[in-house]
């Protein structure tokens, strides 16, 4: 049995030194939803970004933290109906934070226009935390997509 603890254990570590199985990156999937009163029409995009929950909490007056890890992705709301199935993030990788947050919002201007940290006064975002999943074994720190992350466009910034 000792035998093949060690032979397990050694191939596991040969995956992680000569193949590089690196473990999946923090994201999140779920559904995003339109609050009953609001109306997508008029808005040229649908933007996502993830990133780690500050300290302090998240205000949408102060924007996305513009220093650490980011995840932006951009959507023509013509190809976007709601419901919305979303996953952002991923990749490979580990992350040394637990909490962190989903924000999407409607904006008004193309996504080559859109500024990354957040949504222009006057449009609607929805916004939520979720917690990324200890990596375990040698990896150590946080890893994966985390799923059922669903949330509502309800919020009108400032």
């Amino acid at each position: 049995m000792r035998n093949i603890l060690m032979r397990i254990g050694f191939a596991a570590l040969t995956c992680v030194v000569a193949i590089g199985c690196d473990p999946g990156g923090p994201g999140a999937e779920g559904t995003i939803s339109l609050d009953s009163g609001v109306d997508a029409t008029g808005y040229a995009t649908l933007e996502l970004r993830a990133f780690p929950e500050p300290e302090a909490g998240f205000d949408v007056a102060s924007g996305v933290p513009a220093d650490g890890e980011l995840y932006v992705m951009s959507h023509d709301i013509a190809e976007v109906e709601f419901p919305y199935g979303y996953l952002i993030g991923g990749g490979v990788g580990t992350t040394e934070f637990k909490h962190w947050r989903v924000l999407a919002w409607l904006a008004e201007a193309e996504s080559t226009d859109v500024p990354a940290e957040g949504p222009a006064s006057g449009e609607w975002y929805g916004t939520t935390q979720f917690v990324v999943d200890e990596c375990g074994g040698a990896f150590g720190d946080y890893c994966s997509i985390t799923n059922g992350v669903d949330f509502t466009i309800d919020t009108q910034a400032p």
